[in-house]
């Protein structure tokens, strides 16, 4: 009689932007201080550092709570895409990638943080920056949060035809990113009857939303509620 090993459980979060103006440490801190998990998966925009991030005492705290979990992944996005050649590395117990992939029963799981799922200028890195210092200017200034103004009135939404595109034909069971700040979760079953699935974490600046795995497979989007 084979016994399966028991899978971990696992916590995704993404957009965190860890440094700007309206980022919500306090409730993060909440967050990964009141439930046990065996992993942190980070999905991306973590530390914004295509802002002029301001590191507070808070963000000290934070980054503290993240580096006590027992295995913590750290998927680059395009805040922090100044990440991006420690992919493959580990630092300070934190293992850098740019995206992640592992199986827990029996389906296959697929994280990214999504920005490559996206076309437009967000690939274009040195217009990017001026923008997103502007951006920072205008919301320490003006106490605006610019950020959530953009997401809410664009509704941006990843390739839907890249991701189903991307399911069917890796093998892949189920699609977790982040980067659209949009919380919302995808079932359908493809032409083969095997059920796929798309999450998209949200964010830390509006939303306060996040992702749960548990042993068995079951995947939960909730928002925080303190």
């Amino acid at each position: 009689m084979t016994h399966r090993t028991k899978a971990p459980r696992r916590l995704i979060i993404s957009d965190l932007h860890i440094g700007s103006r309206f980022y919500a440490s306090d409730k993060l801190i909440k967050l990964l201080e009141s439930e046990e998990f065996d992993e942190l998966i980070l999905a991306g925009d973590i530390i914004d550092l295509i802002k002029a991030p301001l590191f507070t005492l808070q963000c000290a705290a934070l980054i503290n709570v993240i580096s006590k979990f027992k295995t913590v992944k750290y998927i680059v996005g395009n805040h922090d895409i100044s990440f991006e050649k420690w992919c493959g590395t580990t630092v300070c117990g934190i293992k850098f990638m740019r995206d992640y992939r592992f199986t827990c029963n029996d389906r296959t799981f697929y994280v990214s943080h999504g920005d490559l799922y996206k076309r437009g200028i967000i690939h274009f890195r040195f217009i990017m920056k001026l923008i997103s210092i502007f951006q920072d200017f205008i919301e320490r200034m003006f106490n605006i949060n610019v950020l959530t103004f953009y997401h809410n009135y664009f509704k941006q939404s990843p390739s839907v035809f890249k991701i189903k595109n991307f399911l069917n034909t890796t093998n892949t069971d189920v699609f977790i990113m982040g980067h659209t700040h949009f919380p919302e979760v995808v079932v359908w079953i493809n032409e083969d009857l095997h059920i796929k699935t798309y999450v998209n974490t949200g964010d830390w600046i509006t939303h306060m939303t996040y992702v749960t795995i548990d042993h068995d497979g079951q995947i939960r989007l909730c928002k925080f509620d303190p």
